[in-house]
């Protein structure tokens, strides 16, 4: 005769009649996902809608490192009562003033930088060590975050990060780096070089070899940038003097502009590839203009 089947109650194994227990564990219950946990913690705030499209917030927030700006949140029904109260409530943590990400989200690099970039003020831009990074140049783990602000409407101080304000403002226009505004890399390897001349030469080894601007284009810079006293340019000469006296290199570099290897012979380099942020927060590739030696910016 058939024998009742072992059953399973919350985990714990009870033994049929033919006294086996069953072998069966039970299923595991998935965490809640960060932004599930900030659409819960809204509703129960009991918030009024209004305007607010919790939706475009969330989609904003997980193409932007799991952050929120108050502007751009405001411009999304968010009122300034609900994001302090989303605060006080922890639906999010804030970083920096009028920055902060959903609870439950994880901490990245990236995350750390764009929250740099947004808490430092209009315009800003990462940039020095910290571009390089984004730009693919291997750097220190302990690295401060560095922040370019071209603007000199206030004070920005903000804990672990170094806000630069250079009287240089050429080459600013950003780049987007993983969602990040950021400085092009040929401005980076000149800024570089006055926080760190000694990882000039394997920054510039690296956007050399990576084809991401020519050993001409970083002539061009060393113009734009070469005035009396700027910081950074004796390391960034240096090191391009070094690289182009290495006769394997000369020899590669010249056979690649012979051949016109650089975008079907059209451009002396490449493309640079950025994103570009749509209005709800969305990423879509953007083509800038190639770094080369005859763009007078980059």
């Amino acid at each position: 005769h058939l024998h009742p089947r072992p059953r399973n109650l919350g985990g714990i194994r009870l033994a049929g009649a033919s006294g086996r227990e069953s072998s069966r564990k039970p299923e595991p219950i998935p965490p809640r996902s960060p932004r599930a946990n900030f659409l819960c913690r809204f509703r129960r705030l009991g918030m009024p809608r209004g305007d607010m499209d919790f939706q475009r917030i969330d989609n904003f927030a997980r193409t932007h490192h799991g952050l929120l700006h108050r502007p751009r949140a405001q411009q999304l029904g968010m009122s300034r009562s609900a994001w302090y109260r989303a605060l006080a409530s922890h639906a999010l943590e804030q970083i920096h003033p009028n920055v902060a990400r959903l609870a439950g989200t994880p901490e990245t690099f990236e995350q750390q930088v764009l929250a740099a970039v947004w808490g430092a003020g209009n315009r800003a831009l990462a940039s020095h060590r910290t571009a390089a990074s984004l730009w693919g140049v291997d750097r220190p783990s302990l690295d401060p975050i560095d922040v370019l602000l071209p603007i000199r409407a206030r004070e920005s101080t903000l804990p672990g990060v170094v806000v630069h304000r250079p009287r240089d403002l050429i080459d600013l226009r950003p780049i987007m780096r993983r969602n990040i505004p950021t400085t092009n890399p040929l401005r980076m390897l000149v800024d570089l070089g006055a926080v760190d001349a000694d990882a000039v030469p394997n920054a510039l080894a690296h956007v050399l070899a990576a084809r991401i601007a020519s050993p001409a284009a970083v002539r061009g810079v060393l113009a734009r940038h070469g005035k009396q006293g700027r910081h950074g340019i004796t390391a960034l000469r240096s090191a391009l003097e070094d690289w182009l006296g290495n006769p394997p290199r000369i020899a590669e570099a010249e056979a690649e502009f012979a051949a016109g290897r650089f975008d079907g012979g059209a451009e002396v380099v490449p493309p640079v590839l950025g994103e570009a942020a749509d209005d709800d927060g969305g990423a879509k590739a953007r083509t800038h203009s190639a770094i080369s030696p005859t763009s007078s910016r980059s």
